[in-house]
């Protein structure tokens, strides 16, 4: 039997709707005025298949070619056509539904993928690449060496990460931010809008915040019997500020920089420093100021994830640094925070004996490629994608090289040149 079209939807790379015919009106009930614009296609499908044409709308995003097509069943009388197009040098996505199924194909519902988003795992790597490098870095110090302690102290870095992502995605939609936020860019900036694409309900992302925390309680405290009462103070910290930062009364994240601070300081030096003192029983000035790197490079990222919410973080009164200086000036300060970093890793190259570090340089000809995205990132909206994949990528290979020169430095401790 022969498919036939009932209606076409016409979408961005964002998935936000561009064109609702009356066709489309009647078959969602919705008027076109509260769709158009204002939609994404996510939010007219049923949550099971939602992350399934997320991968297809990331995938369209970054391909190179001007033509794609993919199908899929919805149900037993509904099926799509996804139809990637470029016209007058722009792409856009047509999605075609049909009232009888043209193939026989039918997306895999993959909890994985739905925990993934919803954990923001990518950006836990702000708390694992400074555990690694901790652990690497601080490993001639071992004389009690403990597999027990690393696995917990993993684990719990892991899921006071987690509580923080998922503390933000409910108190940005309790507070209504993220419901009157019409432009962001989903698949490589912020938050999971995981709420917002039915994943999960409000009430259970709060649950998974609080058990996250618990989670952490739990294993802070073994680690505070195990390695002493210092980790109650550095633990007390990193509580405050994973709650405090999207919170009400004080949410950090609306103070005029404080949060921008506040992830400088948490995922740096004292990420590095409580790492290095949980896994040996001490620690020093250098695991201090090492940490740096991570923390300014973490925060590059922070910024950029903040320039296309600025708009609706404006109206709704959350001041953070991207709103308070200017998209203008988001490009310079950037840059003076990757300065600072690679300083202080030169620094240590030069005048501490991390010869390794030297490794940094490989990163030099990325960065002076790349970072034209960023310079471009208030006037092109399409730059806004690139921008906060290559401050990542920049994050992700200065964390790994620290690894790598960490574990090489380590290796001359033991086996003397």
């Amino acid at each position: 039997m022969l498919s036939v079209k009932k209606f076409s939807i016409i979408c961005d790379l964002d998935g936000k709707i561009l064109s609702f015919n009356h066709k489309c009106e009647n078959f969602f009930k919705l008027l076109k005025q509260d769709v158009v614009g204002i939609e994404r296609i996510y939010n007219l499908i049923s949550s099971e298949f939602v992350i399934y044409f997320i991968d297809k709308f990331n995938y369209f995003k970054n391909t190179q070619t001007d033509f794609y097509h993919v199908s899929v069943i919805l149900n037993n009388s509904i099926s799509i056509n996804l139809v990637l197009r470029k016209k007058n040098n722009k792409k856009f996505i047509i999605v075609d539904f049909f009232d009888s199924p043209n193939v026989l194909i039918k997306p895999k519902k993959s909890f994985l993928n739905s925990i993934n988003l919803i954990f923001r795992s990518k950006f836990t790597l702000g708390s694992i690449l400074p555990f690694f490098f901790s652990f690497f870095i601080s490993i001639n110090n071992f004389d009690d060496y403990s597999l027990s302690i690393t696995f917990i102290l993993f684990v719990a870095l892991y899921f006071l990460h987690v509580s923080a992502n998922t503390f933000n995605d409910y108190f940005d939609w309790k507070s209504g931010r993220d419901k009157i936020n019409v432009d962001y860019v989903l698949f490589s900036t912020g938050g999971s809008r995981a709420i917002d694409l039915k994943l999960i309900s409000e009430k259970n992302m709060l649950y998974l915040s609080i058990l996250s925390l618990f989670i952490v309680s739990i294993l802070g405290l073994i680690l505070i019997y195990l390695r002493g009462f210092l980790i109650f103070y550095l633990g007390f910290i990193g509580f405050f500020c994973v709650y405090f930062y999207s919170a009400p009364p004080i949410h950090l994240a609306s103070r005029y920089g404080l949060g921008e601070i506040m992830h400088i300081i948490c995922l740096g030096p004292l990420m590095t420093y409580s790492c290095t003192y949980a896994l040996t029983g001490s620690s020093n000035l250098d695991y201090l100021v090492l940490g740096f790197p991570f923390g300014l490079l973490i925060t590059c990222c922070l910024l950029l994830n903040e320039v296309p919410d600025s708009k609706f973080d404006k109206i709704s009164k959350k001041f953070n640094l991207v709103v308070f200086l200017g998209l203008e000036r988001v490009p310079y300060l950037f840059s003076i925070l990757f300065l600072f970093a690679f300083c202080i890793i030169l620094i240590y190259t030069l005048f501490f004996n991390y010869i390794f570090f030297v490794f940094i340089f490989i990163i030099i000809p990325y960065f002076l490629n790349g970072i034209k995205h960023v310079f471009n990132i208030s006037l092109y909206r399409n730059s806004v994608n690139k921008a906060c994949l290559f401050s990542f990528y920049i994050y992700l290979y200065v964390g790994l090289i620290l690894i790598l020169s960490s574990i090489l430095n380590s290796l001359t401790y033991f086996y003397p040149w």
